[in-house]
């Protein structure tokens, strides 16, 4: 708790942080409890969606038993895939109906791990869950309790916000993580001579290596392979975005207009590669355009003056104050 608070007084803004704290935290507070039971609500939702494979699954021969579910071959495909589901299921309800309790977010987490585990064990691991079920393991350490009862407590609020800000804390990570395993990687390239992320036909290559690898076409793929300079200054602005957004954790300024952007990269993503990330929509949806840290009112002056490497240039631009650190 104490590194964490010191994290965000390292990378926040002080001067932000002092000013009106406590109305401040009693109407994040608010906003943060409202978006999680609408997070396991969805999840409920979610969770429906699989009940249409149930049959399928359980009608597999074989598996490679991830560790989750390393028991799976012991008990019987069938049997095991009954008793996941049923998991899920009972989970999903649970969560959604008392999402106050840690028990119920516990039995949610379950489901969605042991669910994902099972269908991943058949050497082919997909990653567009991976920020969902990170978020409910996260959740389970919101504090127990009813709005009527954490509220009135200043120290449980702020247990509250600090388990629901390391939430939005791992899915910036996770962009992080695939940004910066881009740029790290283009030294290596150009001294291989290879195309490298920052040349301006790398999209183009990237777009059509996906296209064929899958044996796919997409709506925007063949312009965007056939007019490599589309794809550049786009490209730039997504590795900008993603290697930049656990930044975003501590500039609540930024999280609706990084996660508009982000969200925008999702769709751009199935638009030329015909690749779909739907939850970590929905993710960015509730957890950041929804985010109980944000400003009132969207002041783009102060989101340029906390852009990071490029804020001191926008604040000097545009004649504004610095940063206040």
């Amino acid at each position: 708790m104490r590194l964490l608070r010191r994290a965000r007084g390292f990378f926040g803004s002080r001067q932000e942080a002092a000013a009106g704290v406590f109305p401040r935290q009693m109407r994040a507070f608010d906003r943060a409890y409202t978006i999680v039971g609408v997070f396991y609500a969805c999840n409920l939702f979610v969770v429906f969606q699989y009940i249409h494979g149930w049959r399928r699954l359980s009608e597999i021969q074989q598996i490679d038993p991830l560790w989750p579910v390393f028991w799976v071959p012991w008990l019987g495909i069938e049997t095991a895939v009954h008793g996941i589901m049923a998991t899920v299921v009972v989970g999903a309800l649970a969560g959604a109906f008392l999402p106050h309790r840690r028990s119920a977010r516990i039995a949610a987490f379950l489901g969605l791990l042991f669910y994902h585990a099972f269908i991943n064990s058949f050497g082919k691991i997909g990653h567009a869950w991976h920020g969902w079920f990170l978020c409910a393991l996260l959740l389970i350490f919101l504090p127990d309790g009813t709005r009527s009862r954490l509220a009135p407590s200043r120290a449980q609020r702020q247990r509250y916000l600090n388990a629901f800000w390391s939430a939005q804390a791992m899915q910036l990570i996770l962009y992080s993580m695939a940004g910066f395993h881009k740029v790290t990687g283009v030294v290596p390239q150009m001294l291989r001579g290879q195309v490298h992320s920052f040349a301006p036909e790398a999209l183009s290559y990237h777009i059509a290596h996906r296209l064929v690898q899958t044996e796919s076409e997409s709506i925007l793929g063949e312009a965007m392979i056939a007019v490599p300079a589309l794809g550049f200054l786009p490209f730039l602005f997504t590795m900008y975005l993603q290697a930049f957004a656990i930044w975003v954790a501590f500039r609540p300024s930024l999280q609706r207009p990084w996660a508009l952007g982000l969200i925008s990269f999702h769709f751009m993503t199935y638009l030329t590669m015909g690749v779909s990330f739907g939850p970590p929509i929905l993710l960015l949806g509730l957890f950041f355009l929804c985010s109980p840290f944000t400003p009132g009112e969207l002041d783009w002056r102060r989101c340029l003056r906390d852009m990071p490497l490029f804020g001191g240039l926008f604040a000097r631009w545009a004649r504004l104050s610095p940063a206040p650190v």
